[in-house]
């Protein structure tokens, strides 16, 4: 008995502080989980899951003016970078205006709830795009030298494809390619040329170049046709 005395009385002012500080500890702890606390944060819009087909035109608004109430130490561990508004579009495959109820697409922490949220609704503009095959347009610029002869221009390939908004489809007719420049012309040849991206279109599907022959003649190969 008077061993155990000795254990529990030893330096018993000591272990007396050390018992007081860790229930001071505890207690802040405790309290901090108990308390309820608010926070305000900007968090962006996320769309997940577009179809292939689709084009996202807008989003708005891109941010959500949240405030959110919990525990102190949940709430610090929330921040935009971990926290989103998360629009599934997996069900929408062709071109449409949706509205979302903002609140319906966060997923909060056990124990946080939402105080207020601005804008409560988000619009998502989504339209579908085709492709659309169109023939090349070679473009010239300048002139040839006095003694030589555009005879014949090839384009290969002479159509490509490109991808558009279903409602601008009819505004595509053709697709144009870098020009040459006739004056650098010294005689028959094969130049690769970029093509350029019609207003209206959102890209090229295969290729976005074209291999243009050129054939020339000089005047003293006319002469000889003669």
């Amino acid at each position: 008995m008077t061993r155990w005395k000795d254990i529990l009385f030893n330096n018993f002012a000591l272990k007396l502080a050390a018992f007081a500080l860790a229930v001071f500890i505890w207690a802040i702890i405790a309290g901090n989980e108990r308390t309820s606390f608010s926070k305000s944060l900007k968090i962006p819009v996320e769309i997940t899951n577009v179809a292939s087909q689709i084009e996202i035109k807008s989003i708005k608004p891109e941010e959500i003016q949240l405030t959110l109430q919990g525990a102190t130490n949940t709430l610090n561990r929330i921040t935009p970078e971990n926290l989103r508004v998360t629009i599934n579009l997996k069900d929408f495959t062709t071109s449409a205006k949706i509205n979302f109820f903002a609140e319906d697409q966060i997923v909060l922490p056990e124990g946080i709830s939402i105080v207020s949220i601005h804008p409560k609704m988000i619009e998502i503009a989504i339209e579908e795009f085709r492709a659309k095959e169109v023939p090349i347009r070679i473009r010239f610029r300048g002139k040839l030298n006095r003694n030589l002869k555009l005879v014949e221009y090839k384009a290969n390939p002479d159509r490509v494809t490109v991808l558009a908004f279903q409602s601008n489809m009819s505004q595509i007719a053709a697709v144009f390619s870098e020009e040459i420049d006739l004056a650098e012309i010294a005689g028959s040849e094969t130049r690769r040329l970029g093509l350029i991206l019609p207003k209206n279109a959102l890209k090229f599907r295969d290729r976005k170049d074209v291999n243009v022959q050129l054939t020339i003649e000089t005047d003293g190969d006319e002469r000889q046709r003669r």
